[in-house]
């Protein structure tokens, strides 16, 4: 059986991406993330999360 592995890098864009879209309506977002280039600027703090995240563990 020959395993695969995936660049984590790549998830953690993908899924910063997703939570960017998803928290871009969300109260506390919308009161402390800047309005111009908000899905963008929101999906960068989740990805410096997650990568902080991931270093840890």
């Amino acid at each position: 059986m020959q395993n695969s592995v995936r660049s984590l890098s790549t998830d953690l864009d993908r899924a910063a991406e997703v939570l960017g879209e998803a928290f871009a309506d969300y109260p506390w977002t919308n009161w402390c993330v800047a309005e111009d280039s908000h899905v963008e600027r929101v999906a960068a703090i989740n990805g410096s999360v997650s990568r902080s995240q991931a270093k840890s563990h």
